[in-house]
């Protein structure tokens, strides 16, 4: 069986938290508050955070006996397309993130467990844990899946495409069916004929 290598981390990332100042003792904890830039954007054309945005988070680092556990709150600014009347609009996210990062002895312990997907667990890698990618999914998990400019957002007119706030209070359209039209004779009387 070949063991997965630990991935080295880049300490200069911003994502990247170093251990050093964490005792690895069960019970002791650290705060941490941080504001990222995002270098990319996160999520769809429908609702995503955009690429020079922020992400801030605020939570602690908890070591426990497997590794070191991450609480926190993840807040962003989501930019949003109402999925009703296509207008732009801004959604807070606020997310709880809480994940275990393990140490390599214990996803060794969980493997020969018996755990199949314990080399897929967050890990801590040469005292340093990326936490990007856990961020991300909570983040992206909370996006709206339809998003609303309002709750009650009439939306747009099916036939002209205004939004339908903007148009008067008698605002319709004439719709006529021309496979009827051989029966709108039969609906009004003919000038010669008797109403």
């Amino acid at each position: 069986m070949n063991p997965k290598k630990t991935p080295h981390l880049d300490p200069s990332s911003d994502w990247v938290l170093d251990l050093a100042d964490l005792p690895r003792s069960p019970g002791s904890e650290r705060p941490i508050d941080l504001d990222v830039t995002l270098a990319e954007n996160w999520g769809s054309d429908v609702a995503r955070i955009e690429a020079g945005r922020h992400v801030s988070l605020t939570g602690t680092l908890d070591s426990v006996l497997d590794g070191v556990f991450l609480s926190a709150a993840a807040r962003a600014q989501v930019e949003a397309e109402c999925v009703r009347c296509l207008d732009a609009v801004t959604i807070p996210v606020d997310t709880r993130i809480d994940e275990l990062f393990l140490y390599t002895e214990a996803v060794t312990r969980a493997k020969d467990d018996g755990d199949e997907e314990a080399e897929e667990l967050p890990r801590v890698s040469d005292n340093y844990i990326d936490i990007e990618q856990v961020v991300r999914d909570a983040i992206l998990g909370d996006l709206p899946f339809s998003p609303l400019c309002r709750e009650d957002c009439e939306g747009l007119c099916p036939d002209c495409g205004i939004a339908l706030r903007d148009a008067p209070a008698d605002h319709h359209h004439e719709n006529f069916d021309p496979r009827w039209s051989a029966l709108s004779g039969l609906a009004s009387p003919r000038d010669d004929e008797e109403s």
